[in-house]
């Protein structure tokens, strides 16, 4: 792979993670267009990229209204996320938790 293929796939990779990042909890589901306009993109780049992610599951596409909100995949990942950061509050916790459970049996 030369330094051109993979400054595209670069690129690729970080318009579809603007893409993402235009999906907020006001902004849950967004047309084509709301979302071209938000990154800057031609519609028709915006609409190949969209379809990537729709195939992938990161997307689905209401077909009733045309807009786009997070897929499946989205929740499997947030999941993902919530098990790791629980697990990594609750080790950060620990020994905190212990020298209050130490004091409380000391007093």
């Amino acid at each position: 792979m030369d330094d051109n293929e993979r400054l595209k796939g670069s690129r690729t990779v970080q318009r579809s993670i603007n893409i993402m990042n235009c999906f907020t909890l006001e902004e849950s589901e967004l047309s084509l267009t709301e979302i071209s306009n938000k990154i800057n993109l031609a519609k028709s780049t915006t609409s190949r990229l969209l379809e990537t992610l729709v195939q992938n599951g990161l997307l689905q596409k209401n077909f009733s209204n045309s807009k786009y909100h997070f897929g499946y995949k989205m929740y499997q990942f947030g999941r993902i996320a919530e098990n790791t950061i629980s697990f990594e509050i609750m080790e950060l916790a620990k020994p905190f938790m212990k020298k209050l459970r130490n004091e409380i049996e000391n007093q």
